[in-house]
């Protein structure tokens, strides 16, 4: 047990407290402190270890299993899932790249493309930028086992990084350069998910017929300090991602919604 002594406890939120569990369990598959494949503590262990009862680690499990990252086996134990799926909460902000370390799987990248080129009209509207600012454009394939899963298209500032320092330590996920790079430091991202047609265009990219549905999300990300300087397409072939999201009954406090 003294392996997984290390910033473990979950701290009291204001959300359920089984979701702040079911989340750091996560982090520490994302850690690779419990790698996908192989079997979790016992639930006494796990409860003392993130100081919970163990109907709340139960709750933080169930709720697991339901997204589909852990198995729970009567009888044997609960196991990290090898999920062909990528599943992700809404909540989480995190590249495919960390998605299949996380999962126990190979991502490649493929046609990759980075040029500076002056912002057209909608994307300097998402950088809220004057339309002929420079930006950096990143497209590339995300595939898994050889086979296209995602056609990614990023576009961020042109004078937040040298283009040569950027080239030089990009590995496929511009969202993990900034988070690595830590400058901007990254506040949140405003995510739009909706479905369409694959159409000629991305019927040709990810190997699918032209009628099949994908999912397309659009994402900006905001820094703390400079506002949105990162905005991206993320066109993902939809029997290889599913997304969730946790809703709660809201509070009442007297006979009002807060």
């Amino acid at each position: 047990m003294d392996r997984y002594q290390t910033n473990i406890q979950v701290q009291t939120q204001k959300a359920p407290l089984y979701l702040a569990v079911k989340s750091k369990i996560r982090q520490l598959v994302q850690e690779g402190i419990f790698i996908p494949g192989t079997k979790l503590p016992p639930e006494t262990e796990l409860a003392t270890m993130f100081n919970v009862s163990r109907n709340t680690l139960r709750e933080a499990l169930r709720l697991a299993q339901r997204e589909g990252w852990v198995v729970q086996k009567h009888g044997v134990g609960t196991f990290v899932s090898h999920s062909g799926l990528v599943e992700e909460g809404l909540e989480i902000l995190e590249s495919i790249d960390s998605q299949a370390r996380r999962e126990g799987w190979e991502s490649h990248t493929m046609d990759v493309s980075i040029e500076t080129q002056p912002a057209e009209e909608s994307i300097a509207e998402e950088l809220d930028i004057g339309v002929g600012t420079p930006v950096v454009r990143v497209s590339r394939i995300k595939t898994r086992d050889r086979q296209p899963i995602a056609y990614l298209e990023d576009y961020f500032l042109g004078t937040l990084v040298d283009l040569d320092e950027f080239k030089a330590n990009f590995k496929g996920s511009v969202l993990d350069f900034f988070i690595a790079r830590g400058n901007p430091s990254i506040e949140y991202a405003w995510t739009e998910i909706s479905a369409i047609l694959a159409g000629e265009r991305f019927s040709e990219i990810l190997s699918i017929p032209q009628d099949e549905i994908i999912l397309l999300t659009r994402e900006t990300v905001f820094s703390e300090d400079a506002g949105p300087f990162h905005f991206s397409f993320n066109y993902l072939v939809m029997k290889f991602f599913k997304f969730h999201i946790v809703r709660m009954i809201p509070e009442i406090r007297n006979g009002v919604t807060v």
